[in-house]
């Protein structure tokens, strides 16, 4: 059966034969090119707004991370790993519950935005503030007062490395903590039809990893893309003197572990169990021997001991090379 036309190509037909057209050629238009468009979660970020905005959430991360590094004593790495733009009930839905939503007021924008974090970070940081090794917990539980109180601190911190990593762009961008749910659906900071930016981070210590969001709602995302997008970076040189500032001022107030090992002897079971007190146990080291300097168990120079005023001294003679580390570490 022959293809039934529609009105509109009897009428082309018409016209095109008024007109002295091959009606074979009819129907030979010029290819469009068509695409998906998803209207239920329009696409809000360009390339070049997602690549101004990594690099201002990497001097976050770099932040948030030395400061982790120093609080628990351990190698902490912080990875963007995705922007993403969704619906705001999408986002609320992707996000499990019982969670660590907290809830921030952004004064100068007059706007809300959110951190959402999973709870097993925070048995994790809570565990090893308090003493432990750092087991990771993977409890389906709300945290108590007590672990949000002490789970509060940290993110105090967070909020304040988000201000250091915009004040090259925004400043005076304070993100003022403005409550806590375990809840997600508690937590509404945009209509549930509006669009959001998401950001996510993974938190790396050692072999555990932890995932993080944070939500910017349109409110807070349209005048920061304004801004970023009329105004090209000022000057890459402050932007990167700002992050460098901000390590060296935690690093000044960090504490590490320094061990000097004086020498070293083997003792039977005997000897062991026959100690008295004045006893002289004589080591392997000769008096003007090199002694070993360990930061954080880890060999790093040779020191002669020695002794200033009242108090035993040690002085430093030289740093190990790459192959003499090698050499302690196997």
């Amino acid at each position: 059966m022959g293809k039934i036309l529609s009105q509109e190509e009897v009428d082309a037909l018409l016209n095109s034969a008024k007109k002295g057209q091959d009606f074979d050629a009819l129907g030979e238009e010029s290819k469009v090119v068509e695409y998906l468009y998803d209207w239920k979660n329009p696409t809000k970020l360009n390339a070049e707004d997602k690549r101004q905005l990594k690099q201002i959430f990497q001097i976050f991360a770099t932040s948030f991370s030395t400061y982790l590094q120093t609080t628990l004593k351990s190698i902490v790495d912080i990875n963007l790993k995705d922007i993403s733009t969704v619906g705001y009930s999408d986002y609320l839905l992707s996000v499990s519950e019982p969670t660590c939503m907290y809830k921030l007021f952004i004064d100068k924008l007059k706007a809300d935005a959110s951190i959402e974090i999973q709870p097993t970070f925070v048995f994790f940081v809570v565990d090893k503030l308090l003493g432990g090794d750092g087991k990771t917990y993977d409890l389906s539980r709300s945290i108590s007062p007590i672990e949000e109180s002490i789970m509060l601190k940290i993110m105090q911190n967070a909020f304040l490395s988000l201000k250091e990593a915009w004040r090259g762009h925004i400043p005076g961008l304070n993100f003022q903590y403005n409550g806590f749910e375990n809840n997600p659906n508690f937590v509404n900071i945009a209509p549930s039809t509006d669009v959001v930016a998401v950001f996510t981070f993974e938190i790396i210590i050692k072999d555990d990893i932890f995932s993080f969001t944070i939500c910017f709602p349109s409110r807070v995302m349209d005048p920061i893309l304004e801004k970023i997008s009329t105004a090209a970076w000022q000057d890459q040189q402050n932007v990167t003197k700002q992050n460098i500032n901000i390590i060296e001022d935690y690093i000044k107030f960090s504490k590490i572990e320094i061990k000097i090992e004086l020498g070293k002897c083997e003792l039977s079971t005997y000897d062991f169990m026959n100690l008295e007190v004045g006893d002289v146990i004589e080591l392997g080291t000769k008096v003007n021997d090199l002694l070993l300097m360990q930061v954080d168990n880890k060999p790093k120079y040779y020191v002669k001991a020695g002794a200033t005023g009242n108090h035993k001294a040690f002085e430093f003679v030289r740093a190990l090379n790459p192959e003499e580390e090698r050499k302690y570490e196997a």
